[in-house]
């Protein structure tokens, strides 16, 4: 109790949020003591003390004794060339270290704050570079003129500084210093200067410090006055304060200076005289920056301006403050803490690992942020966040530096943490803003990983613990393999059982936990009283479950033998079979051979995996008479993956090819492996590997060799013999087996090729052309369906035709091949196609259209091209004829409401006069314009016109009313020409007035029909008939004269009107 009372104590002491505060002077020698934490705190012993700086940037300046706890100088410390290196402020030089006590596995941190004391060890130095030895003043200048002096520095600190200036020699009173502001001294005039009195003045600049010992240091000055009508440069101001942002651009004009004379044609030249980033113009006294500026290298400068005429030099001084620009991000320090562990990845991510029992309110680690710039734009602060809460950590400010932009956090521990539950935290952001503008942050990403301690105790999993044990069993009897299970990982999940009992009847595996009976069991020597009802009795074991960790952690479990009294069995298998034998007196069931699955696959079908074997039991007692049962029992033969993909050996791998006819997504040929297992295990899938880079090749899961559609080098390659890998592997997802293959293509530039490779056509080209002219053979390969490409996870596709009336036309295999067996009849096709994957049963419809063409007729083929390359403009052209149709109804409409006639007054038997306006609006028709027989033949006019006091107007637009095309029994790829059948406008205007005629004398017009040409029957294709028209040759090339076309009028009673009694339509 009282060591627990005295650790509180200490522990009390030692946790305060205090910071300790210690000085020591400059240059001290190494080894000078200045703390001893062990008295300090009245720690005796068992104290581990180690010292961090917050910031690294001053190494080795101190160190501590780790059992005694002495802090020490390491080295000598110069406190004016850390000021000069920014390591501390020049006005109060600190250095910040982070002390950690280990008592008892208890971590006490503090903050130590050592001031560094200056000694005035240095004197006042002038600046030989922009040193002023000669000063020229008018006599008539008036009292309290001010000329700069040369300035000397000090790096010591407060009173070790410079603290004043004075002149002396002969008649100095008639002059007095001025050293007030910006540490610049300036020469102020108190009497009246005469150059006829004294002209010239050799006097003593004295700079000092206030030091002890107090030091000091002199430059001579001549002063010489000038007569009054003596020209010199004077500066419109002496002194000039400006700022300047540190990112200004180099030539930035950052301040013009001026200089005046009394003679105004005398020139004044300019010159710094101070090294500096900055350049003036020595006849304007422009000032521009010439260097990149850095306020965290250099935040002030001090430029001296000498302007002078052909004699006399007059000086300035121009003070120059950087002004700081939040051009730094924050930078983040981890430190670890403890028994906390830091891993950086390279993904920048950072991975603490932390033991579970890590208790609530202990620090894991500290953040350190530091920003470069200044206060303003920096002041860094920290934030927490995850996307995947709950967090478990926390953070807290524990110390904050101002002259260095530094904050010191702890992050803690707020949740209890445990392994089992959750072991990763992952997405924690560790953000730090800084105060600028714009605000400027840096992010990392931690991951907690909870680290396992021994704390689960092992369990036992098995569902049962009461075995029934029949006797006369066998030795080594497996009882049963005990399953248990520990929570913790490696070690402390690792688990040994133990037999408590001793016993020989029973043994345990340490580490595997099988139970086996060690010796055959006699019911009988166990039934010591020979009970005859006692038909069974329990025997009692006890086993140990114990782990590895640290400590260990055990468990015990029961188990209970049941031993059985049995009547004497006799086993008999009633099948005749070599693989299975049994014992008749155990009922062991033994295979007596090895299981090849392929044997008993006797019809290889892929999809069977697995084969039930069905055999028959006896079960046979001894008694008198003797009685039996049967039971079947059921092997299942699982395949194994133990046969490999094997090329067809009669297949040639030698190809020889011209290069002539390789073009890209031509198909080379087809390599074919089997594999004899069956499932995914039977399944076989390609690759190829190109041994030369000039020719690449790809292959299908099928097998087609093609040459890809991107490649442009067949024609560059100048070998002619290439050699490739072929690759066939199976579709076993643990274990997949591959057979390579060699394949060889021989290209030769004079090898005469009689035919075309076919194309690979892949799935996502829904319509596609044949030339009949290349294809004239109708045993070739057309082209080949890509069904491989059908989905990610076909594993056995095929592909059928669905539209049997094209059978006698094409023929299409279930790999995709698709042939063209007779001479088409059609000009186009739609063929629906059935994609089945036949081990997964998965199926899908797609739509082929496939167009004819002929490359000996003109222009037959190009057009197909042209349209399929040409997406983009079609959709122009379609938008272009919307417009223009919106444009000519909009025409129509204003041509039929101008051009109304009316019409003269009927019989007096109507009840009612009605005018009849009728205007002819024939479309503009060009001849040369192709006809889609698709279209209706008779079309209503869109652009009918009725009034109010109009009941039966038309306006008939004819303008197609005699288009005709010439038609022909031959198909586009067996026509040699074509000839464009004449057009007649004339004709098609005398019909329309006939037909208006007719409209006139008819109140109620019936529906009125056309005798156009008889209709051109349709194919049974999707291209509505070009070729299926049954026409004489002569015939495709005549004209048909005169263009006479027939009007009728059906008056019979079953056809209704379609016209009302207001609108009569053609």
């Amino acid at each position: 109790m009282l060591f627990i009372y005295i650790f509180l104590i200490i522990f009390h002491r030692i946790s305060s949020h205090t910071i300790l505060k210690y000085t020591i002077e400059e240059k001290s020698p190494i080894n000078t003591i200045i703390a001893d934490f062990s008295k300090e705190f009245d720690i005796e012993s068992n104290g581990f003390y180690k010292i961090y700086e917050v910031l690294p940037l001053n190494h080795n300046l101190f160190s501590i004794n780790n059992q005694t706890g002495q802090l020490k100088t390491q080295s000598i410390i110069d406190r004016d060339q850390m000021c000069l290196k920014q390591q501390c402020s020049c006005q109060s030089c600190e250095i910040i270290l982070q002390l950690e006590i280990k008592i008892r596995e208890k971590i006490l941190s503090k903050i130590l704050e050592i001031k560094i004391k200056d000694l005035n060890d240095h004197s006042p130095s002038f600046d030989q570079q922009s040193l002023i030895h000669t000063i020229y003043i008018k006599e008539n200048v008036p009292l309290g003129y001010r000329i700069v002096l040369p300035s000397a520095n000090d790096p010591d600190e407060g009173l070790n500084s410079i603290q004043s200036y004075k002149l002396n020699g002969i008649n100095s009173d008639d002059f007095d210093i001025d050293f007030s502001s910006y540490d610049i001294p300036y020469l102020i005039v108190r009497s009246s200067l005469d150059y006829e009195r004294q002209s010239t003045y050799s006097l003593t600049l004295i700079a000092s410090d206030h030091g002890q010992p107090l030091h000091s240091n002199s430059i001579e000055i001549n002063i010489k006055i000038l007569n009054i009508n003596t020209s010199i440069p004077i500066f419109v101001q002496s002194v000039y304060n400006i700022d300047i942002r540190e990112d200004t651009l180099i030539g930035t004009t950052i301040l013009n200076i001026e200089a005046s004379n009394d003679n105004n044609n005398e020139k004044i030249f300019y010159e710094i005289l101070t090294e500096s980033p900055f350049i003036i113009d020595r006849l304007t006294g422009q000032i521009q920056l010439s260097q990149t500026l850095d306020y965290e290298r250099e935040k002030s400068y001090r430029l001296t301006i000498k302007a002078y005429n052909n004699q006399y030099p007059t000086y300035a001084s121009i003070f120059i403050r950087v002004t700081d620009v939040n051009d730094n991000p924050v930078l983040i320090t981890i430190r670890t803490e403890g028994n906390t562990t830091l891993k950086r990845k390279e993904n920048d991510k950072n991975i603490f690992f932390i033991q579970e029992n890590t208790s609530i309110g202990t620090t894991i680690a500290y953040i350190i942020l530091n920003d470069l710039d200044s206060f303003a734009n920096g002041n860094p602060y920290l934030q927490l966040r995850t996307n995947d809460p709950p967090l478990p950590l926390i953070y807290k400010l524990i110390y904050q530096n101002k002259f260095q932009n530094t904050k010191l956090y702890s992050l803690i521990v707020h949740q209890n943490l445990d392994r089992e539950l959750r072991s990763i935290y992952n997405n924690i952001q560790i953000l730090a803003h800084d105060s600028g503008t714009p605000t400027l942050h840096t992010q990392l990403f931690l991951i907690l990983n909870i680290t396992d301690i021994n704390d689960c105790v092992p369990k036992l999993l098995t569902k049962s613990t009461i075995y029934n044990i029949n006797e006369n069993n066998p030795i080594d009897y497996i009882v049963d393999k005990l399953i248990a299970y520990d929570c913790d990982l490696n070690e402390n999940a690792e688990i040994e059982y133990n037999l408590l009992n001793k016993t020989d009847l029973l043994i345990i595996n340490s580490q595997t936990g099988e139970i086996r009976l060690n010796q055959t069991i006699d019911f009988e020597l166990f039934n010591k009283y020979h009970e005859k009802n006692q038909t069974q009795i329990d025997l009692e074991f006890f086993i140990e479950l114990k782990d590895h960790g640290q400590p260990s952690l055990s468990n015990q479990t029961k188990i209970i033998l049941r031993i059985h009294d049995l009547a004497e069995i006799e086993y008999n298998l009633l099948n005749k079979t070599d693989l299975l034998t049994i014992n008749s007196q155990t009922g062991e069931i033994r295979l007596n051979q090895t299981i090849d699955f392929e044997l008993f696959n006797k019809y290889h079908e892929k999809n069977q995996t697995q084969i039930d074997l069905e055999f028959f039991i006896e079960l046979k007692d001894h008694g008198q008479p003797s009685l039996s049962n049967q039971t079947k029992i059921i092997l299942r033969i699982h395949d194994l993956n133990d046969n490999s993909p094997v090329f067809n050996k009669n297949q040639s791998y030698n190809w020889t090819y011209s290069k002539t006819i390789l073009q890209p997504g031509s198909i080379l040929g087809r390599i074919y492996a089997t594999d004899n297992d069956s499932g995914l295990q039977g399944l076989i899938h390609y690759s190829i590997n190109s041994l030369n880079s000039c020719l690449t090749l790809n292959i299908t899961s099928l097998g087609y060799i093609y040459i890809p559609y991107g490649l442009t080098t067949i024609s560059t390659c100048l070998e002619s013999l290439y050699t490739f890998e072929v690759t066939a592997y199976d579709y076993d997802p643990i274990n997949p087996r591959s057979t390579k293959q060699v394949l060889t293509i021989n290209l030769h530039s004079n090898f005469e090729a009689n035919h075309i490779l076919p194309k690979l056509l892949p799935l996502s080209i829904q319509r596609t052309t044949i030339d009949v002219n290349t294809h004239n053979n109708n045993d070739n390969l057309i082209f080949l369906i890509d069904i491989t490409t059908w989905n990610n996870h076909t594993y056995e596709p095929k592909i059928y035709l669905n539209n049997t009336t094209l059978l006698s036309c094409w023929n299409l295999s279930t790999t995709g091949e698709l042939r063209l067996t007779s001479h088409p009849y059609s000009l186009s096709y739609m063929l629906s196609l059935n994609l089945i994957d036949e081990y997964t049963q998965m199926n899908s419809l797609i739509n082929l259209h496939i167009d004819i063409c002929n490359s000996s007729i003109l222009n037959s083929c190009h057009l197909y091209s042209l349209s399929d390359n040409r997406t983009i403009l079609i959709y122009a052209i379609s938008l272009a004829l919307c417009i223009t149709c919106a444009c000519i109804i909009i025409f129509s409409i204003i041509i039929c409401l101008c051009c109304r006639k009316p019409i003269q007054h009927k019989n007096d038997k109507l009840t009612s006069i009605h005018h009849h306006s009728f205007l002819q609006c024939n479309d503009d028709y060009n001849t040369n314009e192709k006809i889609d027989h698709t279209s209706e033949q008779y079309k209503s006019s869109s652009n009918s016109t009725i009034r109010d006091d109009d009941h039966d107007s038309a306006c008939i637009v004819n303008g197609h009313s005699l288009s005709s095309t010439s038609s022909s029994n031959d198909t586009w790829y067996n026509r040699k020409e074509s000839t464009t059948i004449p057009m007649y406008s004339s004709s098609t205007y005398q019909y329309d007035i006939k037909l208006a005629e007719l409209l006139r004398k008819n109140q109620h017009p019936p529906c009125i029909f056309l005798n156009e040409l008889p209709p051109i029957p349709q194919s049974l294709s999707t291209d509505y008939g070009f070729s299926s028209l049954d026409l004489s040759k002569s015939s495709s090339t005549s004209t048909i004269p005169n263009q006479h076309v027939e009007t009728y009028i059906d008056q019979s009673p079953t056809m209704k009107s379609f016209i009302s009694s207001r609108e009569c339509v053609v």
